[in-house]
C-alpha cells in the first residue's frame, strides 16, 4: 500500500507524505476499513465520490473495493480538491467532510482533521 500511495501521489504532483498522512488518518492504510458513513478502503472513498472521480476526473472504471484503485481514486479526488479549494487546509477539510460542508471558517471537527493530518506528515 505504501508504494501505491507514493506512486499515485507523485503522479498527481502531491507530496507523498501528505497522501500517506491522509490515508493513515482515514484507515491506517487498511483496505478492509469501512466507515459508519459508508466510506471504503485505504483512502476512505465514498461510493458516490468514486463515481464522480470515474465519470468526471478521468478515473474510468476504478473500483473502490480494490486497494490500488482505491488509492488512485482518493488521490485523484484530493488533487481535484487542492485545485478547486482556496487553500490546502480547506482542501483537506473538503476531503473529510465534502466540499459543500466547507464554509468561510472551518468547523471544529474540520480543524481537528486538518491538524491531525498535518501532525502525521513528518512521520512519513
Amino acid at each position: 500500500i505504501e508504494r501505491a500511495l507514493e506512486v499515485e501521489a507523485r503522479a498527481a504532483g502531491i507530496e507523498p507524505s501528505l497522501v500517506k498522512a491522509v490515508a493513515w488518518h482515514e484507515s491506517r492504510w487498511k483496505q478492509d476499513a469501512v466507515s459508519p458513513a459508508g466510506a471504503v478502503g485505504v483512502m476512505q472513498v465514498m461510493p458516490g465520490t468514486a463515481g464522480y472521480v470515474n465519470e468526471s476526473l478521468g478515473g474510468g472504471d476504478l473500483d473502490v473495493e480494490k486497494a490500488r484503485d482505491n488509492v488512485e481514486l482518493g488521490v485523484r479526488y484530493l488533487d481535484h480538491l487542492m485545485e478547486e479549494m482556496p487553500s490546502r487546509k480547506k482542501a483537506l477539510a473538503a476531503y473529510n467532510s465534502g466540499p459543500g460542508a466547507v464554509g468561510e471558517e472551518l468547523e471544529g471537527y474540520q480543524r481537528d482533521y486538518v491538524d491531525s493530518v498535518t501532525e502525521l506528515r513528518p512521520k512519513f
